[in-house]
């Protein structure tokens, strides 16, 4: 068995997977926005279209998603049916979706008669569904993201799916968890073993790939056993943290004959830039600062996604919401680094 990345192919006796995760939907996206302002909502609402139609052009057999469909478990009727508009037409045409419900969702999808399609299948409790293609059949088991003591609890969750007593050529988890070994962030912390992560050796050899979501950057895991566990990323940055990773989705092809073999194709998708831009200490009058935030932030490209980062408490009282967006073309988004932590938090001025 092997894992390599190479050029789209014709497929032969293999099963094409598309798999995306973390497409945080509704995430800065108001229905009423008080002020008129770019939005960031807009850019994960189109690399989700574009993966589930890249999905489609490259002939994907299934898709797969890997969880946090959307980026908290309470969302506006008006966003729930946008996210669900594009999978109807792909279900339509045959196409099997599989959608694994994450954290953000608290484990539990919004409702919608779409549900009830059967070519989509919502990993509500643990399960395991079997496709057929090309006369081979492939298990997909999976249950909705376990927000608490996931590694103690993988065992007897793993053997409530029913996936290891499937009859089938290949069997697939799909999960949102965190798996030993899965980094994140600039200083690549590494996530180990123990209560809410899942060991890599808790994967059993008959189950030699799993789909995963929940790390927001894309990688591939090698389990001890020839397998694979991967983690598509987020499709968009969700936080500075991300600035420097790629996002998109996976092609996997899964090669059955004469041996089993996988396929990993990343696709990227189009993501603005991010800047950090620092406000030196020495800078103690206001319109000294102002003058050097708007020459710094002419710099960059003009749909850049800048977060202006102020030495002193003085500099954030001066560098307030409104005056950052005078000082920016309207393609950028400009906000404010508070001192409250690593990811960014927006005023209410600007919501």
């Amino acid at each position: 068995m092997s894992g390599t990345m190479e050029a789209i192919k014709e497929k032969g006796n293999s099963v094409r997977i598309a798999f995306l995760a973390d497409t945080h939907l509704g995430f800065d996206f108001p229905l009423r926005p008080r002020i008129d302002r770019r939005r960031r909502g807009p850019d994960f609402f189109n690399n989700f279209n574009r993966a589930l139609e890249m999905a489609v052009n490259h002939g994907a057999d299934v898709v797969v998603h890997g969880g946090d469909v959307f980026f908290r478990s309470k969302i506006p009727e008006a966003i729930i049916a946008k996210a669900y508009e594009p999978l109807l037409p792909m279900a339509d045409s045959g196409l099997p979706i599989l959608l694994v419900p994450g954290n953000h969702e608290r484990s539990v999808l919004p409702a919608s008669p779409l549900f009830h399609h059967p070519n989509i299948h919502v990993f509500k409790s643990p399960c395991t569904r079997v496709l057929n293609f090309r006369g081979y059949q492939i298990a997909m088991g999976g249950f909705p993201n376990v927000r608490h003591q996931a590694g103690y609890n993988f065992p007897r969750i793993l053997d409530e799916t029913g996936l290891l007593d499937t009859v089938s050529d290949v069997k697939i988890l799909c999960m949102h968890q965190s798996v030993d070994g899965a980094q994140v962030g600039p200083v690549n912390f590494t996530f180990r073993k123990g209560r809410d992560v899942i060991g890599r050796d808790q994967i059993p050899e008959e189950i030699p790939l799993v789909l995963s979501g929940h790390i927001h950057r894309h990688q591939i895991l090698k389990l001890s056993s020839n397998g694979y566990v991967v983690y598509s990323g987020s499709i968009d940055r969700t936080s500075f943290s991300e600035k420097a990773e790629k996002k998109g989705f996976y092609l996997i092809d899964v090669d059955l004959e004469p041996s089993l073999k996988f396929i990993f194709n990343f696709m990227e998708l189009d993501t603005r830039p991010m800047f950090d831009l620092i406000v030196p200490e020495n800078l103690s009058h206001r319109e000294e600062t102002l003058a050097f935030v708007q020459t710094r932030i002419r710099e960059f490209p003009a749909n850049s996604i800048v977060r202006v980062v102020p030495a002193v408490d003085q500099q954030s009282i001066w560098l307030g919401s409104a005056t950052l967006r005078m000082l920016s073309p309207d393609t950028m988004n400009v906000d404010l680094k508070y001192n409250r932590g690593e990811y960014q938090r927006d005023s209410k001025a600007n919501r």
